[in-house]
């Protein structure tokens, strides 16, 4: 969950340039929506003098100023301003926007379509309270506009069909975006926040996963198929952090992390198990493949060269142990345990080496 608690974090730290996004995404429908509005007018017979500098020009600069001002002031500069008034600032700008009485409920709906949009999905609560306040800013609007007895005019029914087709191109945006945020937070959770590789429950999920679909095959299959499982451990990795420290050990996590990924193929999977271990599902090979695998991942990891910060060169070791699928396992724990036996027995036999059970 680290990855995600982090994310969330970046988010929230990142609020006023999103409101500041929003504020221009708000702006680009409000200009498609007034410009629309009075090409209608003039096709319509229903443009009168000064309906461009007054419901146009006037609209179109004063709205875009405003987010320029807040872009530039604010969002530019990366202040940081708490959740609450980052809303109070949209909010006022939406307010602003439908004070203008074109469009009607044309403009309420192009602005519901971009305000649903807004990436503020990790905060249930804040979503919650935007769309109530957004309704009832609607609700005032339209009960003022029924106040003043504003007339409908006799082009508005091409108007209808111009906020249907906008709106049924926000709802596709919508789409889209909610699928990118859901694919988002959803790696989020799978990925180790330091490494970038899979974690330790998804790696377990994996694993899981390849068993049943190995036990679904028929006895043919399963007597050709094989699959091996791979386990690193940084050897004396705990004196790499003491004497260099924790952010120097990083850099050796992510180096070696990187070295596992690089000799993943298609089939392969990759995985940091947890601390300084490392794990790598191996597809369709067997026991010797997946040793000579092993040594060409431990002999890269034992040529690599870190500088620390006084310029001086170090090298360090890393032991791994090596297990090749058996169908009378179970379960995963039972796979795994085979591999970190052999790992265990890497580290008692000398270190820097790669052992099978």
């Amino acid at each position: 969950m680290r990855a995600l608690e982090d994310y969330n974090k970046e988010t929230v730290k990142n609020l006023t340039l999103l409101v500041s996004t929003c504020m221009r995404n708000l702006w680009i429908c409000y200009v498609a929506i007034i410009t629309g509005w009075m090409i209608f007018a003039i096709a319509g017979g229903d443009y009168q003098n000064g309906m461009f500098v007054k419901h146009y020009l006037l609209a179109v600069s004063l709205t875009g100023i405003l987010w320029f001002v807040f872009w530039k002031v604010i969002a530019k500069r990366a202040v940081v301003l708490s959740p609450a008034v980052s809303y109070l600032v949209l909010n006022a700008y939406i307010i602003i926007l439908l004070a203008h009485p074109s469009g009607l409920m044309i403009i309420d709906a192009l602005l519901f379509g971009v305000i649903a949009v807004f990436p503020v999905w990790n905060n249930r609560l804040w979503v919650k309270i935007q769309l109530v306040v957004f309704a009832v800013i609607v609700l005032i609007r339209q009960a003022f506009i029924e106040l003043i007895g504003i007339p409908q005019i006799h082009y508005m029914k091409y108007m209808n069909f111009y906020a249907v087709l906008c709106v049924g191109v926000l709802v596709f945006f919508c789409v889209q975006y909610v699928h990118t945020q859901t694919m988002v937070l959803g790696n989020a959770v799978k990925k180790d926040a330091t490494t970038g590789l899979y974690n330790h429950e998804y790696f377990y999920e994996e694993l899981e996963n390849r068993m049943e679909t190995f036990a679904g095959l028929s006895t043919k299959e399963r007597e050709e198929g094989k699959f091996s499982l791979l386990i690193a451990d940084i050897d004396n990795f705990k004196s790499v952090n003491d004497t260099y420290g924790h952010a120097f050990g990083d850099i050796v996590l992510i180096e070696l992390a990187s070295i596992v990924q690089g000799y993943c193929g298609a089939k392969d999977f990759s995985a940091r198990y947890g601390g300084e271990e490392f794990a790598m599902i191996l597809g369709d090979c067997n026991l010797k493949d997946a040793l000579t695998r092993a040594n060409t991942v431990r002999k890269k990891f034992e040529r690599t060269v870190f500088k620390d910060t006084d310029g001086e060169e170090h090298q360090f070791t890393v032991s791994i142990g090596v297990a090749e699928y058996n169908r009378e396992w179970n379960t995963a724990s039972q796979f795994f345990d085979q591999a970190d036996q052999a790992l265990y027995k890497a580290k008692a036999t000398g270190k820097n080496r790669v052992c099978s059970q």
